[in-house]
């Protein structure tokens, strides 16, 4: 009998494509409307708990404009076991970004045009954070 929890493979993609939409700057309820989905359904998708058809993601990888290819990067697998690289980091980061602060903080930061700008930046914050 097959197991109903998600896999390994199912959270990673939904990792994937919350990562592409916040980058996007799109809510779950944009990314829906242009599936003609719930936004609920997006979140069940984005936590691994509903597995992705394959012409649904095709789909998703046209809207938030990624190869197919994209959603499988980071994934390991050989044939007797299937495991995330650095599973234990991707929410942790994923739940900043999505965050208002995570995406006032990212909007603002790519506004900035000068590299040796953003680049003291990110030694200030480093060095903020001790």
């Amino acid at each position: 009998m097959a197991s109903k929890d998600p896999s390994n493979i199912d959270k990673h993609i939904g990792y994937k494509i919350k990562l592409r939409r916040v980058d996007a700057g799109m809510s779950q309820e944009a990314l829906g409307e242009k599936v003609s989905l719930s936004f609920q359904q997006i979140q069940k998708y984005e936590k691994g708990a509903n597995r992705i058809s394959a012409s649904r993601l095709f789909e998703l990888a046209r809207i938030l404009e990624v190869e197919i290819s994209y959603f499988f990067e980071g994934f390991e697998t050989s044939s007797s076991y299937m495991r995330m690289e650095d599973s234990a980091p991707i929410p942790k980061f994923l739940n900043f970004v999505s965050s208002n602060e995570g995406m006032s903080l990212n909007r603002a930061f790519t506004r900035i045009k000068s590299r040796r700008t953003r680049r003291a930046l990110i030694d200030m914050a480093k060095s903020l954070a001790g």
